[in-house]
């Protein structure tokens, strides 16, 4: 059977189709490299080495100064169960302006029955608090008054005592009692009332012959 006249004819065309491809082919991939379209990709960890700012630890901030009140008996510490007696809060702030005081002490409810407290400031008005366990005085600057005071070992409140029994006790002024506190609000550099906190114990001794 004679081959087909126009086969040797379709098969050169097949083959200058392909080799023109080929051209082509290698054409675009040598424009494309020129171009930048086929640059040899970045590793991820190329793409992120970014420098990793360092970061300071936090400053704690400093804790806030204390103040102190201590408990002075007058003018012994020997007393009649018989007999009131007086005893007086003696505070220092340590360099702070006082605005206001929270004396708190604890109390056996057997020892002694609270009669009275008096402000010793005339810039402050100074109330009495009595629970079973624990006694507050409470000193508020008056309205009038515009320049908050520095406690220096200044004597700030007097409390009359009336014992119930004989022998010796302690009265302690101390940091905190449940959820009351032993402080002084004074202002910070803003203005902002903050509260300095007692973080020791102050006992007085009482004899009761």
């Amino acid at each position: 059977m004679e081959p087909h006249p126009h086969r040797h004819h379709y098969r050169l065309v097949i083959i200058v189709l392909f080799v023109c491809l080929a051209f082509i082919g290698i054409g675009l991939v040598f424009s494309y490299q020129r171009l930048g379209f086929l640059q040899k990709p970045v590793a991820v960890t190329d793409q992120l080495s970014v420098p990793t700012p360092m970061i300071s630890p936090a400053i704690a901030e400093p804790s806030a100064p204390t103040v102190y009140f201590e408990l002075v008996a007058d003018p012994a510490n020997t007393y009649t169960a018989t007999d009131t007696f007086t005893m007086t809060i003696v505070a220092s702030s340590y360099g702070n302006p006082v605005l206001g005081f929270d004396v708190l002490m604890s109390r056996d409810v057997n020892a002694y029955d609270v009669v009275s407290a008096t402000s010793l400031l005339p810039e402050f008005t100074v109330l009495k608090f009595v629970k079973d366990d624990r006694v507050t005085v409470t000193g508020i600057m008056k309205l009038a008054e515009t320049q908050p005071m520095i406690f220096d070992a200044t004597p700030i409140a007097s409390l009359v005592l009336r014992p119930k029994i004989q022998g010796t006790f302690d009265i302690s002024v101390v940091p905190n009692i449940a959820s009351e506190s032993s402080k002084v609000i004074s202002p910070d550099a803003n203005g902002d009332p903050r509260r300095l906190l007692v973080d020791e114990i102050s006992t007085l001794r009482v004899d009761i012959d």
